[in-house]
């Protein structure tokens, strides 16, 4: 008699099993997600399978890699020298997304207390600090934060993340993170790949966030006519846009390090000088996309891994939060997100992402196609920490012997940067100050730290959201993690209803 059950085709099975195991899932997991699937709904699948298909393709798991201490070493060693203070936990994930290998972190932490065991007692004292936010499943709030700690090499960060699932929705480098068309860019981006917009998107009150919160109030107001009137962004006081600040935190504690270790040995060495436009463009050119394409990797990886379970939260647990974000319903989590169509998204990212602004370049195009003929002469060596310095100073040695029209372009496009970012700044604030303006003679803006406003109609706050949750990853804060001091947001002008009102009125013109 023949199988009654339908199974899935071999062809289709193995690719299947090869991303999630790539992702992190066990066997259990990689059924379950595979059986949730619509396409798969009534399908018969088994353990069994997914590890006749492993075994297929050559992916062990952990149990069947066998590792001993001997094997684990060397691992540690290449790991530690790129990131000199993660912990056991992340330095699994990282194996186990990025490289395919899954090792015990019981395993990896008793390595590390045997070969450093003070640093690993001082990463088990750290102090966390609580914050609570107001959220009622994926998708409610979307939350975003600059961050300036590499700005001494000429480099800024911006980040947005899904506030319910911890899921990170962006992390960019770039030699600018206060145009507003820039970070407007990166919102829109990531509603092209989630397809859908949030209920709200909350940042500090830095003048880079105006064209986010622009495009989210005049998207829901067209989505919802309702709305009309009303602020669909939370401008949030100084620490209290905790989740992206936990984010950078741990970003700090465990990424960029090693990366901070490489760049100061260039500025010691004096081979690079932020002062020196050439050496500013060269830098530039050089290390933004090959830091994205890091970043971009360790991104996933933390996407990709469950957070620890702690008994004092009620956020989603569990399980990763790329799994929460895109498979709310498997972690009995409601999803708020609002479908938008294409046509309003191409107008609104015309008029608040113009893509045609000079921010979106990254050196001028002569200096480009100057950079890639040299490389090609260099044979395109690959970029690592190792080889980092040794093409910059190569490249750096033709250029000087190169076209001085590039080297004069060069200056004058670093000129024309730093002056279109102070223009940045002055135009944004010149709408608070009409905002005030106009307010002035009706009430005194006072500072209310961490007061959710949303405008008159408040859209989606405690009223109509979820219970209160304890923020989504508990990080140690000192002096030096802290992004306080990075933004230029007004803490004056956070937190008042009014005030939101009326940079409301500015801010939507009839689309």
């Amino acid at each position: 008699m023949s199988n009654q059950h339908k199974t899935i085709p071999r062809d289709e099975l193995d690719p299947l099993v090869k991303q999630l195991f790539d992702d992190g899932k066990s066997d259990v997991q990689i059924v379950k997600w595979i059986l949730g699937t619509p396409e798969y709904h009534g399908l018969t699948l088994s353990t069994k399978s997914i590890q006749r298909s492993r075994q297929r393709q050559g992916l062990k798991n952990s149990w069947n890699a066998k590792h001993t201490p001997a094997t684990v070493a060397p691992l540690f060693e290449k790991l530690r020298s790129e990131f000199p203070t993660m912990g056991a936990g992340r330095m699994k994930a990282i194996l186990q997304t990025q490289d395919g290998i899954r090792v015990p972190q019981k395993m990896l932490l008793e390595h590390m207390r045997n070969v450093e065991p003070e640093a690993t007692a001082a990463r088990k004292s750290s102090r966390l600090h609580r914050r609570r936010q107001y959220i009622a499943g994926v998708n409610v709030t979307w939350s975003m934060d600059q961050h300036d700690k590499w700005q001494s090499y000429g480099l800024r960060l911006h980040a947005g993340l899904d506030i319910c699932s911890g899921y990170i929705l962006w992390a960019r480098v770039w030699w600018n993170n206060r145009n507003p068309n820039l970070i407007a860019s990166y919102y829109l981006d990531a509603i092209d790949i989630a397809h859908g917009i949030p209920l709200l998107t909350q940042s500090d009150g830095g003048t880079e966030n105006f064209n986010i919160a622009k495009a989210q109030t005049a998207m829901r107001q067209i989505l919802d006519p309702s709305l009309v009137g009303s602020i669909q962004h939370r401008w949030m006081g100084a620490r209290f846009n905790t989740p992206p600040e936990t984010f950078w935190s741990g970003l700090r504690l465990t990424w960029t390090r090693g990366y901070e270790d490489l760049f100061e040995l260039g500025v010691a060495q004096q081979w690079y000088d932020l002062s020196n436009a050439l050496h500013r463009m060269l830098f530039r050119w050089l290390a933004v996309p090959w830091l994205q394409e890091q970043l971009d990797r360790f991104i996933r990886t933390l996407n990709l891994t469950k957070k620890r379970r702690d008994k004092n939260k009620v956020l989603p647990q569990g399980r990763a939060p790329q799994d929460i974000f895109l498979r709310p319903e498997d972690s009995d989590v409601l999803d708020f997100k609002v479908d938008v169509d294409q046509a309003t998204l191409d107008t609104i990212r015309q008029r608040y992402a113009d893509p045609e602004h000079p921010v979106f370049q990254l050196t001028p195009p002569d200096f480009d196609v100057a950079l890639h003929a040299l490389m090609d002469g260099l044979g395109n060596p690959t970029i690592t920490r190792e080889s980092f310095w040794d093409i910059y100073n190569n490249l750096l040695q033709q250029l000087l012997m190169g076209d001085p029209a590039i080297q004069h372009n060069v200056v004058e496009r670093i000129q024309a940067d730093d002056q279109m970012q102070d223009a940045d700044r002055e135009e944004a604030n010149q709408e608070h100050r009409e905002a005030l303006g106009r307010l002035a003679p009706k009430m005194n803006v006072g500072r209310v730290p961490g007061l959710v406003v949303n405008g008159h109609g408040h859209g989606v706050g405690e009223e109509q959201g979820g219970g209160a949750v304890e923020e989504d990853g508990n990080s140690t804060h000192d002096g030096d993690d802290s992004d306080d001091d990075d933004s230029d947001d007004d803490d004056g002008l956070i937190g008042n209803e009014a005030f939101a009102d009326e940079m409301g009125r500015l801010w939507l013109p009839d689309l």
